[in-house]
C-alpha cells in the first residue's frame, strides 16, 4: 500500500483520469450505457426515477409507457427491472471508487440517486404485482413507483450519512409533504439499522484518513457519557517554573 501511494503521489494525474476513462467509457450510451440510462446527467436521472407513472405493465417491454428522458430507461432487449438493477450495482461501485480520487467531489448525491433507483425497482414490482393497485376497504389505493423511489432516497442517504435531515431535503426537493409518514418511517429505521452497525460515511473517512476526533458511543455505553475529565486526567504532571533550579530540573528528569 505504501508503494502504490508513493507512486500515485508521483503521478498523480494518472489515477483521476483512468477512474474518468474507466467510468466514462462504461457509461458511454451506445455501449454499456444503454442498459443504465447512460446517456442521462445525475439531475435528469434522479427527475425520471421521482416520476409517478408506472413504466412497466406486468414487465412486458412492448407494454411500457415512456415520456420524455424516461426513454432512456428503455431497451429492446431487457425489461425495466433488468435495466434498474444493472443501474444499481454499476452506479454503487463506480461512486464507490470515484470517491477515492483526489478530487473534490460529493458522495451525497450519488448515494441518493442510487437510494432513488432502489425504491423504484420496489415500486415498479408493486406495480407489477398489483396493476390495478391495492384494494382496502372499498378503496383502491394506486401504486405510485416515485413515492417507493422518494423514500428509498431518503433512507439510504440517511442512513450513509447518519442523519434524519434528509427527509428535510426530500420534502424541499419534491415541494411537498404528502408523503411525509413513509418517508419519516423509512429514514428513522434506516438511521437505527445503520448507527447499529457502523459509523456514518464521514466518521470512515475521519478513521481511514486518521484524524483526531471524538467518536460517538455506540448503543449500551450511554453510561460513559457521565464520565468526567477528573476520571481519566493524569494527576501527576510534572512541571517546571521560572524559579526553578539545576536541582529540581535534575529530580524532574
Amino acid at each position: 500500500q505504501k508503494t502504490i501511494n508513493k507512486f500515485l503521489m508521483k503521478k498523480r494525474l494518472l489515477y483521476p483520469t483512468l477512474v474518468t476513462l474507466l467510468i466514462s467509457t462504461l457509461t458511454f450510451p451506445p455501449g454499456f450505457g444503454q442498459f443504465m440510462a447512460g446517456k442521462l446527467t445525475q439531475g435528469e436521472t434522479l427527475v425520471t426515477l421521482l416520476d409517478n407513472r408506472t413504466w412497466a405493465k406486468q414487465g412486458i417491454a412492448e407494454e411500457f409507457d415512456y415520456i420524455g428522458n424516461s426513454q432512456a430507461w428503455k431497451h429492446p432487449q431487457v425489461n425495466i427491472f433488468v435495466t434498474l438493477v444493472i443501474f444499481i450495482i454499476m452506479k454503487f461501485w463506480m461512486s464507490a471508487l470515484a470517491t477515492t480520487i483526489p478530487v473534490p467531489c460529493g458522495a451525497f448525491m450519488p448515494v441518493f440517486v442510487i437510494g432513488a433507483a432502489f425504491g423504484r425497482l420496489v415500486g415498479e414490482c408493486m406495480a407489477a404485482w398489483f396493476p390495478d393497485g391495492i384494494h382496502s376497504n372499498e378503496s383502491i389505493y394506486s401504486i405510485e413507483p416515485g413515492a417507493y423511489a422518494i423514500a428509498g432516497a431518503a433512507a439510504l442517504s440517511g442512513a450513509v450519512t447518519h442523519t434524519v435531515s434528509t427527509a428535510v431535503i426530500v420534502f424541499e426537493l419534491t415541494g411537498q409533504i404528502s408523503h411525509i409518514l413513509p418517508v419519516m418511517i423509512a429514514v428513522i429505521l434506516a438511521n437505527a439499522v445503520a448507527q447499529s452497525l457502523q459509523p456514518s460515511y464521514y466518521d470512515s473517512l475521519i478513521r481511514i484518513k486518521k484524524l483526531p476526533y471524538l467518536p460517538e458511543l455506540g448503543w449500551g455505553h450511554h453510561e460513559k457519557y457521565n464520565i468526567r475529565v477528573e476520571d481519566i486526567m493524569v494527576r501527576d504532571v510534572r512541571y517546571i517554573t521560572l524559579n526553578c533550579c539545576y536541582r529540581d530540573l535534575h529530580n524532574v528528569l
